[in-house]
């Protein structure tokens, strides 16, 4: 919540930067800290998005962002064609990092022609196809704490093309998914491999406007102010909760789910697995047992409370328990914050 009402403060500094275009401007000579993003939520998918740049012309592209994609994947056939892209062959040095398993390699002439075939997905329609891995240019603006820094370029950044198929549901004017996944050519581990950065990044993401940023300690003082960072709560990744080491996307272990103060009970297993963290997914879901567990709670916190005393209605998909919004206004005047406490 701090982050958000941080943001119209936030933005006032950056502002300038989000709006220029890094094929006019200044490119990075000097060491680079940290590079920038910034992040708007599409209001009809409740998407977030950002703009690269990429190709020869520092075309601007809007993407989705993805946090557990393993890579960039765009459709590559419309807006200008980029004299830099380069198709990547499958008995390249390059191919078998960006999929490291499943890679035949028998030494040909048509193997060193023959493009790298990388698995892309989208993961709002779980779409699957086999893509084109590719290299080209890509542009991002660099920061010193607040203040904006030159355009930083990634001469040979590998990322996927795909069909136009595998855009359907993204927000409007969207060309593809930016993977922010832990896979070796995820956007963070191109960038820190590139410039010499600390391969970690952080996020503020909200209902309006947000940013990404990467690299070296990201300044949170200077970006969200003194106060904000100092009451920050952190917990620990789980970096692979299956236990398999493949997983590209990021967990945290909840340990229980209190309604008012009360803890539900969730049987011997518990919650278990770890708890992945979604930018695709625009709220919580649950295992049926869990999530059954938590709306028979919700729904007697909500409606047999004197305070609350709310009315339920049908459901509207994809939820399973809805209340009247107009009652909650109605009758409390506090609005919609004025609910059982998770």
């Amino acid at each position: 919540m701090a982050c958000i009402q941080l943001l119209p403060l936030l933005f006032c500094s950056f502002l300038y930067i989000f709006n220029l275009n890094p094929s006019s401007a200044q490119i990075s000579s000097s060491p680079v800290r940290s590079l920038v993003l910034p992040v708007t939520k599409d209001p009809a998918t409740l998407q977030y998005l950002t703009t690269i740049y990429h190709g020869t012309s520092q075309e601007p592209i809007r993407v989705v962002i993805d946090l557990g994609c393993p890579s960039l994947w765009l459709y590559c056939s419309s807006g200008r064609l980029s004299s830099s892209r380069r198709l990547v062959p499958s008995c390249s040095i390059q191919c078998p990092a960006a999929r490291p398993s499943n890679v035949s390699c028998a030494f040909s002439a048509a193997k060193f022609t023959t493009a790298c075939g990388l698995s892309t997905v989208n993961s709002i329609t779980r779409s699957a196809t086999r893509g084109e891995l590719v290299e080209d240019i890509l542009a991002v603006q660099s920061v010193d704490g607040s203040t904006p820094g030159p355009v930083a370029t990634v001469d040979h950044f590998l990322f996927s093309c795909a069909p136009q198929f595998l855009l359907n549901r993204l927000a409007k004017g969207a060309r593809g998914m930016l993977g922010l996944g832990k896979s070796r050519v995820a956007l963070p581990a191109q960038l820190a491999s590139k410039f010499g950065l600390q391969r970690k990044f952080a996020a503020c993401l909200s209902s309006s406007e947000g940013l990404v940023l990467f690299g070296h300690e990201p300044g949170y003082d200077s970006i969200f102010g003194a106060e904000t960072s100092r009451s920050l709560m952190y917990t620990p990744l789980v970096t692979s909760p299956d236990g398999s080491g493949s997983s590209q996307d990021y967990s945290i272990n909840v340990r229980s789910i209190k309604i008012n103060g009360k803890r539900l009970s969730l049987g011997q297993k518990g919650i278990g697995g770890g708890t992945q963290i979604s930018t695709t997914v625009p709220y919580t879901t649950l295992e049926s047992s869990i999530y059954r567990t938590f709306i028979e709670a919700y729904k007697e916190a909500a409606t047999k409370n004197y305070f609350m005393n709310l009315t339920v209605v049908a459901p509207v998909a994809p939820f399973g328990l809805c209340f009247s919004s107009k009652e909650i206004l109605a009758a409390h005047g506090w609005g919609p914050w004025f609910l059982p406490l998770i």
